[in-house]
């Protein structure tokens, strides 16, 4: 019999699940709700009362304003002082928990800007059989598929006003919606390991992406902020427009900007999110809270959000630029985690590291460069020094082994 997902789980730690809020908010019909009440009967009482509060701050506009917010704050705190001066203290704890269901309902509103309230805040991207392998694939609002030359490095500029897109520089693609197809529908971009893309968007952003990326955008801006969607890696120089935000959403951060230069990775396989910031300001909201982290960087600061911690942390770098050098063809690192290093180097070199992953987190940590214009075996026998470890390739396998003394 399967086991139960959310078997002993108490209500706040429902609430904060955003896995199970998701699920919730996903639920169509009668039938499907009874299904997942089936499947979770022990903790029915407390995914019930999760229900309710989810269902009272869910909104039209995907948004609870920041005043209704502030101003159920403020009668929390208002009720809490006048309850102080009229009733004993042998009576706190049944305000006590009160209070406290008020403050859940508080945070979950809190969360819906940058969460779960609103279907526009969410995007799946279309099923590619791998990022691994073949050339990077554009598929256009209209479902259409075109196949990109398999050179290193494609170049793709979104035309304004023109419905159309210039691929490498030497082909036009018509990219006019079919009748009937939301104006605002997203074309992708898909690129596999060992392959780079270089984009630039109606509102003349320039994004350049990294192997094993997938990038959505729209082909053109019409709303009140500028939004696409990655997972993966990109570099991105936004087009400055205070008037219309540029929104960069991932599965695990926002970045919110107006005009600015920034890398941001954010690849699935990592257990962390990483922006590091160039030039301008950005703002970075972290979603895997109710109480939903933001954190405001300035040139040469990085922001991380851990899958672990489900929370954002800043720290100050000597230079962003850095962190942009696979731009240019080469790596260049920081007391880097071998891990993290080997994961640049699949990506890029379109290969499997396998690894014992005690081995790994114990090796020493990788500070230099690695020029990856050199061939894979070139780079993994300097890395091999630096790390102290052996290695064996077999084909598109890399075996990664304690060094022997």
């Amino acid at each position: 019999m399967k086991e139960e997902k959310y078997k002993g789980c108490s209500l706040e730690e429902l609430l904060e699940d955003q896995d199970f809020v998701n699920q919730i908010i996903s639920i169509q019909t009668n039938e499907e709700w009874e299904d997942f009440l089936q499947a979770n009967h022990s903790a029915k009482y407390n995914i019930v009362q999760a229900r309710k509060i989810i269902q009272i701050f869910r909104v039209s506009e995907g948004r609870l304003r920041d005043e209704p917010k502030f101003n159920l704050w403020k009668n929390v705190s208002d009720f809490n002082t006048n309850f102080s001066r009229k009733r004993k203290v042998a009576q706190l704890n049944v305000f006590i928990r009160y209070a406290a269901s008020i403050l859940i309902v508080f945070a979950i509103g809190s969360a819906i800007y940058w969460g779960f309230s609103t279907s526009d805040n969410k995007y799946s991207f279309s099923k590619i059989e791998s990022v691994k392998d073949n050339n990077p694939i554009l598929v256009l609002a209209n479902k259409e598929k075109v196949e990109l030359a398999s050179d290193k490095e494609s170049n793709i500029i979104v035309l304004k006003n023109q419905d159309a897109i210039l691929v490498n520089n030497d082909s036009i693609i018509q990219n006019i919606p079919q009748s009937g197809t939301d104006l605002n529908a997203f074309n992708e971009i898909t690129v596999p390991y060992g392959k780079k893309v270089t984009l630039q968007l109606s509102d003349g952003t320039k994004v350049q992406l990294n192997a094993g990326s997938q990038f959505a955008f729209p082909q053109s801006f019409n709303g009140k902020t500028r939004e696409v969607y990655l997972v993966g890696e990109g570099y991105f120089e936004v087009s400055k427009n205070e008037k219309q935000p540029f929104i960069v959403s991932t599965p695990k951060v926002d970045v919110k900007v107006l005009g600015t230069k920034f890398n941001l990775s954010a690849y699935s396989s990592d257990n962390i999110c990483e922006t590091v910031l160039l030039e301008g300001k950005v703002e970075i909201h972290g979603k895997g809270k109710v109480f939903n982290d933001r954190i405001d960087l300035t040139p040469n600061q990085k922001a991380i959000y851990s899958d672990d911690t489900k929370q954002l942390t800043k720290s100050n770098i000597s230079d962003a630029s850095m962190y942009t050098t696979w731009i240019n063809g080469w790596y260049d690192f920081s007391n880097e985690k071998l891990d993290r290093v080997l994961g640049k180097l699949e990506r890029f070199y379109n290969v499997k590291f396998i690894y014992d992953r005690a081995l790994v987190e114990n090796a020493l940590p990788i500070s230099g460069k690695l020029d990856l214009k050199d061939s894979l075996s070139e780079v993994m026998g300097v890395l091999s020094g630096v790390a102290k470890i052996d290695y064996k390739i077999s084909n598109e396998n890399i075996v990664i082994m304690m060094k022997n003394h």
